[in-house]
């Protein structure tokens, strides 16, 4: 019997010089679905990401036409509720899906999900936690069963008690909101009498009894000079945008929104205006406008936003 002969070098080398490129490229594969998978866990999220989830809140039901679908959005049906709210429907339910969004940005100050712009022009983690949890009233949101506008707010902080003062919360028998159920209920006790909400952030912000109101899509094509703010916050330091190559009424959003304005208590707000205005004022000096679907969730972000010309 034969038996093959010993390789000689050469052949050895011949050998070497085919598998070491093989393992270097199965090595750079492995290198490179590693940096994949770390790049889609880390990814920046979608340009739509609000948006999507606020249509998937009230999704298309599988047995309805697209026709019908688009029909009854454009007209202001809530698929998932089976009806047509009313203004009066939609503004409580806006003002409890506006509770939520405020309670998010409470939570993000507790667990420093908060991004600021530093020196460098990029955005880092706002240090957040040692502040929020050096009191149980801060980074919280709370209900006052106070039946104050905001021009009584700012009457209010400008003779008496400063609005960033925490025994604002006591005074006025201001209650915690942990979630939106609580809100639900409060509206209830209260027996749809005029309220106000504080937000304990790193300032405090304090909205009214007719800081919120659920305006149409006819209103809001009145209103001049409002600009579309999706470019990154804080809170949302990430581009958002809204489709432009549909009508977006057709996905049951656009028919209404929700216009908010608040009183700022951060010094520099009130330097900024009353550098600007003719006297000062703690009212903010920006309207904030919310899209709604038909249901009444909100779109936290992009929203829109104008400035007020007035100080009433």
């Amino acid at each position: 019997m034969d038996y093959p002969a010993n390789k000689t070098p050469t052949q050895k080398k011949k050998r070497r010089r085919y598998v070491l490129p093989a393992l270097i490229f199965l090595l750079l594969c492995m290198v490179m679905a590693a940096v994949g998978t770390y790049l889609y866990e880390t990814r920046v999220p979608s340009l739509y990401q609000h948006w999507e989830a606020l249509v998937a809140k009230d999704p298309k039901p599988l047995f309805v036409s697209e026709e019908e679908y688009r029909a009854k959005n454009k007209a202001g049906y809530c698929w998932k509720d089976r009806k047509f709210y009313t203004r009066e429907e939609l503004q409580q339910k806006a003002m409890v899906s506006f509770v939520k969004y405020l309670m998010n940005i409470a939570d993000a100050y507790r667990n420093e999900r908060v991004k600021t712009i530093n020196v460098n022009d990029e955005w880092e983690t706002l240090l957040t936690h040692g502040f929020c949890h050096s009191d149980d009233l801060n980074c919280r949101v709370w209900f006052l069963p106070v039946d104050y506008s905001n021009a009584r707010w700012d009457e209010e902080f400008h003779s008496g008690i400063h609005p960033s003062d925490p025994s604002l919360l006591a005074v006025y028998q201001a209650k915690a909101l942990n979630s939106a159920e609580d809100m639900v209920q409060y509206m209830k006790q209260n027996e749809n009498q005029g309220f106000s909400l504080v937000g304990r952030g790193f300032g405090q912000a304090v909205y009214g009894s007719d800081c919120c109101r659920v305006i149409t899509a006819e209103q809001i094509q009145s209103i001049q000079h409002k600009e579309l703010y999706g470019s990154g916050t804080a809170i949302f330091p990430y581009e958002n945008r809204i489709p432009i190559h549909m009508d977006i009424r057709e996905q049951g959003i656009g028919n209404f929104y929700f216009q908010t304005r608040e009183l700022s208590t951060g010094l520099d707000k009130i330097a900024y205006q009353k550098n600007h205005r003719q006297k000062e004022t703690y009212k903010s000096r920006f309207t904030d406008i919310y899209f709604l679907n038909n249901c009444g969730d909100m779109l936290d972000y992009p929203y829109y936003y104008y400035e007020e010309s007035d100080l009433n």
